[in-house]
């Protein structure tokens, strides 16, 4: 094989990474006619090329192919006693990371700061970074935890607005208009659904309001403990996010808000807050509202408020006895609370998942002669 006269070596090695073919070709030109410069005139190339792979040719074809460029001894790139120091640290803060590294280093005298990859491959090669578990394994984990639960012992309480939903908010401002004179606002729905959700089987508990304060939310909690009690039911823990419905956003210590004494009325139930941004801590209520709102709100067509009382508490109905829900063994809250080990859970009615669905707005008289007042506003006061 001889080279052709308009392709250079150059030519080839552009098209193949690993051009053995042509190498080979040029050796065996050279066996044959004994002259570099004969040969690199041949093959288009320099003499150098030429006598560089005709003494690399060891008789096997291996020996054309193109050698690593690594360094034979590459040079370490942080000092023993920094790369000792990472360790250290990593070992007595195993719950920090590098933001934390640089005070560690320069109060140990330490100048050189690695890179963060660098800290991570060195905490990596000794085994002292923590597996993270990918979404499913933590969803699994998840799910042994909650299955540990009695029914409604644990409840996680929100609120979702629907004016967001364009189907809802057409139909409500439509409503309101033709009853503007009978209305204290523009809507003609509530625009409002608070939510209360049990983690262990998944039964849901709504209601609708006009308003979103801390009134409609205590009489929520007021309604939604009381239909449990008339069931024989406590609830040991209610959990909701600091939004100013449920806690004093000013003073996050102060247990007097009107929510919080509702639902601690009893001294069995608890009220807890989430941490501030911890968002994933009410993801069962959370997913609930992503659930209804694409079943539910997306497709329903309302005539007056008394239809959309109707027709949620419908859905709520075939949501806790019909629906069967796949993260929890692809069972119904209603199977679940039948298969529970403590009788008493067991043995329950079917009415405990029908919670009368109502306008919250509209039970306030009761709720006040019930035995709750609602505060006045705080007085502003002047500074001098």
């Amino acid at each position: 094989m001889l080279a052709s006269d308009i392709l250079s070596y150059a030519d080839f090695l552009q098209d193949s990474k690993e051009p053995i073919q042509i190498r080979l070709a040029m050796v065996k030109r050279y066996e044959e006619v004994k002259n570099i410069s004969l040969v690199a005139k041949e093959f288009h190339t320099t003499r150098k090329t030429v006598r560089k792979w005709v003494m690399r040719f060891s008789g096997a074809i291996n020996s054309l192919c193109n050698l690593s460029k690594a360094p034979k001894e590459p040079h370490r790139q942080i000092a023993l006693n920094t790369e000792r120091l990472l360790v250290q640290f990593k070992k007595e803060h195993p719950s920090l990371g590098y933001d934390y590294i640089h005070h560690h280093l320069l109060g140990h005298g330490c100048k050189e700061i690695p890179s963060k990859s660098t800290c991570y491959a060195v905490w990596r090669k000794y085994g002292l970074l923590p597996k993270h578990k990918r979404k499913h394994e933590k969803k699994k984990d998840l799910r042994k935890i909650k299955s540990k639960y009695k029914p409604f012992e644990k409840i996680q309480i929100d609120v979702k607005e629907l004016r967001d939903i364009p189907n809802i908010l057409e139909q409500s401002l439509a409503l309101g208009v033709a009853r503007q004179k009978a209305l204290p606002n523009k809507y003609g729905l509530p625009m409002y659904q608070y939510t209360a959700r049990d983690i262990k089987t998944g039964a849901l508990f709504v209601s609708l309001a006009f308003e979103h304060t801390r009134h409609t939310a205590a009489i929520f909690a007021d309604r939604v403990l009381t239909h449990l009690a008339n069931h024989g039911i406590t609830p040991r823990v209610i959990q909701t996010d600091n939004g100013s419905e449920f806690v004093n956003t000013r003073d996050a210590t102060d247990e007097s808000p009107l929510f919080i004494q509702v639902v601690t009325r009893n001294d069995r139930t608890e009220h807890r807050r989430i941490p501030p941004g911890a968002k994933t801590w009410q993801s069962d209520v959370e997913t609930s509202h992503w659930i209804i709102e694409r079943e539910f709100y997306d497709a329903v067509k309302l005539r007056s408020k008394a239809h959309f009382i109707s027709q949620l508490r419908a859905y709520q109905w075939g949501f806790n006895v019909m629906r069967k829900n796949g993260y929890r063994g692809n069972k119904t809250p209603y199977e679940i609370i039948q298969e529970s080990d403590d009788s008493n859970y067991a043995t329950l009615s079917k009415t405990v998942l029908d919670f009368p669905v109502c306008i919250l707005d509209e039970k306030f008289d009761a709720f006040i002669r019930g035995g709750y007042h609602v505060g006045l506003p705080t007085k502003k006061m002047n500074v001098v």
